[in-house]
């Protein structure tokens, strides 16, 4: 899946980039570096899987083989309720 976007501006000290969605609306992406991603996933998932239990949210995280080579981001779509995915972001 090859997918150009701009990045929206976030908020300062944030580490992801803001790709589309709304909070309110229950559903965001964002771009997470690449770089990160193995400390957001935590040993066999448990980061991730603890973030989504602990705000009720639903965390998809693109695939490693599914970034294109030289790509900065990874994408994560959170979907829930609107106060679970402000907190999971």
């Amino acid at each position: 899946m090859l997918r150009s976007y701009q990045a929206k501006p976030t908020p300062p000290g944030t580490w992801y980039t803001y790709i589309s969605g709304q909070p309110a609306k229950g559903q965001v992406t964002i771009g997470i570096p690449c770089s990160l991603c193995g400390g957001v996933l935590g040993k066999k998932g448990n980061n991730l899987r603890f973030i989504s239990q602990s705000t009720l949210c639903s965390i998809s995280l693109q695939k490693r083989e599914d970034v294109p080579e030289g790509t900065v981001y990874r994408e994560a779509v959170i979907t829930g309720s609107p106060k679970g995915v402000e907190r999971a972001v």
